[in-house]
């Protein structure tokens, strides 16, 4: 055992470094983001059958049930969801080690999990309580089993991983077109086949029986999804090349992945071109993808990472001398962290939604409640009977808005949650028209202006 431990003591340094930043980072985020809150209430919604939190439909549902397990037995899932954020993202470093290592070698493996773990985004969105990296870890799971030739459990975690962000069905496309290509490698081709779709289909049955139940349509948070992804979040439309400048900004190291795919092409393994496929997959459709964030590149770091550690040591290939090679390496990460180091600067954030938290913990606040912005009822047990903004704002919404708006008792707005998209014209004409109604029928408890932002609470 203690060979062992020697043997790969660069990746535990690693992962518990990784670890005692993480934690320490912890008491400065006090703020939690929108998509988190949301995860939040819709674990609550689930582990309460519908008596507490709020429903999503556009939202897979692996993430937030682990979330309502954890305020299920009495934990904050706020602090807990950090947490075991947190704990996935030991495993995606661990599990990228591990695949780096199958394809490649122990040196390549140990570099990229050190860059995976310490470029700023995959490090920061850690602990956001956010899907993007348990949906990592599963699908680096079911990579590392496909490597490993079990089929069936690589199936089943990449119908979980797909369960957990629907982005992640590239992961189960990627292993079956690798697998079809590579087809003579495998004895009884179609009894492997069969072990492969099934473990995905498997894992799929829980999720469409439940959808077919509720929705009558067993895809229905699939067309949702899509829906929402072309009619919501145009201010977050980018340029093509986002990701390229971006990334750079965070990590320049990984400019070696250009030499490491040009060596690529000289090997030939399932496992190699699998993590090259994964890598092209991913950064071609976020680019094609008008809506882009910074986040979104934690779905390919790792395999990325592989292919940039793999072309530095291929280009080193070329010195011939060890301590010049160690040289260059040395140099290389010290560059690293200075890049990295203002990433890592924390300090206290302050809780801009306080005022509206504190008013849902209030003993007479028990029904009819609205919100347009799901952080407000974050730390709340409530039931929430209106997602104002969802799943999109516009002529219909506002519409159902005002013939509803008798069974609301209490109504915490924000006008700025209700985002205008540019197609939307006289959106905020309407928008206003619509709070002059609220106005007329609800007492305004509560109003403050900030910027070009109203917030009210209203109560009947």
């Amino acid at each position: 055992m203690n060979s062992g431990m020697n043997k790969n003591k660069g990746i535990f340094i690693i992962i518990a470094a990784f670890f005692l930043l993480g934690i320490y980072s912890l008491q400065f985020y006090e703020n939690i983001f929108w998509d988190s809150a949301v995860y939040i209430g819709i674990g609550k919604y689930i582990l309460s059958m519908g008596k507490a939190g709020f429903f999503e439909p556009s939202r897979p549902l692996i993430w937030p049930i682990f979330l309502g397990l954890l305020w299920k037995i009495g934990l904050d899932p706020v602090i807990y969801g950090r947490i075991l954020g947190l704990l996935f993202a030991l495993g995606c470093i661990y599990l990228s080690y591990k695949i780096g290592k199958e394809a490649f070698n122990e040196n390549i493996a140990v570099l990229s999990a050190f860059l995976l773990a310490f470029t700023p985004s995959f490090f920061f969105f850690s602990n956001k309580i956010l899907s993007d990296i348990p949906s990592l870890f599963f699908s680096l799971l079911a990579v590392h089993l496909f490597i490993k030739k079990r089929l069936f459990y690589s199936g089943i975690f990449a119908g979980i991983a797909f369960m957990a962000r629907f982005i992640q069905l590239g992961v189960f496309i990627s292993i079956a077109a690798i697998f079809l290509l590579n087809r003579k490698e495998y004895k009884d081709f179609n009894k492997k086949a069969a072990y492969l779709a099934s473990g995905f289909f498997i894992a799929l049955i829980p999720f469409l029986a439940f959808n077919l139940v509720i929705h009558k349509n067993p895809i229905y948070p699939l067309l949702l999804q899509l829906f929402m992804t072309k009619y919501t979040g145009l201010m977050y439309n980018q340029q093509f090349y986002f990701y390229f400048i971006n990334i750079l900004k965070e990590n320049f190291i990984l400019i070696l992945s250009l030499a490491g795919i040009f060596f690529i092409f000289k090997k030939r393994s399932a496992a190699i071109s699998l993590i090259l496929a994964l890598f092209l997959l991913f950064l071609m459709f976020f680019s094609l993808v008008p809506h882009k964030e910074i986040r979104f590149i934690t779905a390919f770091l790792p395999y990325l990472s592989i292919i940039a550690s793999y072309g530095f040591y291929s280009l080193i290939e070329y010195v011939k001398k060890d301590k010049a090679r160690l040289l260059i390496l040395a140099s290389l990460i010290l560059l690293f962290v200075v890049q990295i180091t203002p990433y890592f600067k924390f300090g206290e954030e302050e809780n801009k939604f306080t005022l509206f938290q504190n008013y849902m913990a209030k003993e007479d606040v028990k029904e009819g409640i609205w919100v347009t912005n799901p952080i407000y009822a974050v730390y709340s047990d409530k039931k929430i009977s209106e997602l104002m903004y969802f799943p999109v704002f516009d002529d219909k919404k506002i519409s159902e808005l005002a013939s509803e708006s008798d069974k609301a008792e209490h109504i915490l707005l924000n006008s700025c949650d209700l985002y205008c998209e540019p197609y939307f014209m006289g959106c905020e004409e309407k928008k206003n028209d619509f709070i002059g109604l609220l106005k007329t029928k609800f007492e305004a408890v509560f109003y403050e202006k900030e910027g070009g932002c109203e917030s009210y609470i209203f109560e009947k």
